[in-house]
């Protein structure tokens, strides 16, 4: 990890990227384990704790289920 200052000079670079680098069609089927990787998750970037597996979780389901879904939870980093 190095401070966000020293970083600032690659936002340009991100935004480019984020703007018009699109998904590529795959050669796996979005309903696969492998071609689930694939699809954009919507929850990127957590603020949870180290070593939590709760975003991972709740990232691969984004990238499953999508739009589709409500996630609810008691307890955990998120709650």
């Amino acid at each position: 990890m190095v401070p966000q200052e020293s970083q600032a000079d690659q936002q340009a670079v991100f935004d480019y990227c984020v703007a018009n680098i699109s998904k590529k069609p795959s050669k796996f089927a979005d309903d696969t384990v492998i071609g689930s990787q694939f699809n954009q998750p919507l929850l990127e970037f957590s603020g949870s704790c180290a070593g939590c597996a709760e975003t991972s979780y709740a990232r691969l389901i984004t990238q499953l289920f999508g739009e589709k879904m409500f996630i609810s939870n008691a307890t955990g980093c998120s709650s």
